[in-house]
């Protein structure tokens, strides 16, 4: 998806592919799994459900490797 991200001028070229995939799913991992822990905590300090919460950082990540000006990419 990376690639295919860059190719079509959404995602910043200069990222390198590897460390990017690592990092990303990474990252999903600790979401989801924070999400799915610390759901009572995050309702009760953030008023946010689990899935606002999946939600805000899904866009959140993605929105950190797409390029300036682009928005609704997902």
């Amino acid at each position: 998806f990376i690639q295919k991200g860059i190719a079509t001028g959404y995602i910043k070229e200069d990222l390198p592919i590897l460390p990017t995939i690592f990092w990303f799913w990474g990252s999903l991992i600790g979401i989801i799994r924070i999400a799915s822990q610390k759901h009572i905590y995050i309702m009760k300090s953030m008023s946010l459900t689990k899935e606002a919460f999946l939600d805000y950082s899904f866009k959140t990540l993605l929105q950190s490797i797409l390029k300036d000006g682009v928005e609704n990419a997902y």
